[in-house]
């Protein structure tokens, strides 16, 4: 994003853009997805806030081949709720004429997930959504008063794409250790010699989680 008061620097100045929509002050960019021989063309948000790499929704009716292969899976939390679907991978992904092979793709549950409180608002402005998964392998300029972006390749731009099969989420905060841990998934913990299940770590202590057909210690 830039206020054009401001002189850009030459590579920016020089860099190529395209036009995007703004509907409700949110930004959408013309994607093509290609599964199995089948092909959709839908305008997709752009979500700086998630860390997913394409999610999709609403496409039962659009001809378009669902992947054969996936697993149910938590997606995340949104302002509406907690949201559950279906992760897989499609064949490619091209936005702004880049294309990306087997990108993984959610498909979120919304009706299952927010009964209710699914509404129309969730979905009504496109078929799906890219975040920072796919945006991180571009140097991204917004220009929001022209309704434009430039997506320019970096570095990251080959790396493949991968889900974390684990089941679990770590991290590092006062003795709390085990954030998430999904149901139907390969994590186990170990327990203390009194019954109670690990849920922290110190100097003095060890938590080791046993993941089929190793184990890997913390």
């Amino acid at each position: 994003m830039f206020n054009r008061k401001f002189k850009l620097p030459r590579d920016v100045r020089k860099a190529k853009f395209e036009p995007i929509k703004l509907i409700k002050g949110k930004p959408y960019i013309n994607g093509e997805i290609a599964n199995n021989n089948s092909v959709l063309i839908t305008d997709v948000l752009i979500d700086t806030g998630s860390s997913d790499s394409l999610w999709l929704h609403e496409i039962d009716s659009l001809n378009f081949s669902y992947p054969r292969s996936g697993f149910n899976d938590y997606l995340g939390y949104t302002l509406t709720g907690e949201i559950y679907g279906r992760r897989s991978k499609l064949d490619q992904l091209s936005i702004s004429g880049f294309k990306m092979e087997r990108p993984t793709v959610s498909f979120p549950d919304y009706k299952k997930s927010l009964g209710m409180r699914a509404n129309k608002n969730v979905t009504n402005n496109s078929n799906g959504s890219i975040g920072g998964e796919i945006l991180r392998r571009f140097d991204v300029i917004f220009d929001f008063e022209n309704q434009l972006i430039s997506l320019s390749p970096n570095s990251n731009f080959n790396d493949g794409f991968y889900y974390n099969m684990a089941g679990i989420q770590l991290k590092v905060e006062g003795m709390s250790l085990v954030v998430t841990r999904e149901k139907g998934f390969w994590a186990k913990s170990f327990y203390r010699n009194d019954g109670k299940e690990n849920q922290s770590v110190s100097n003095t202590t060890k938590l080791i989680y046993e993941f089929s057909p190793q184990c890997y210690r913390i």
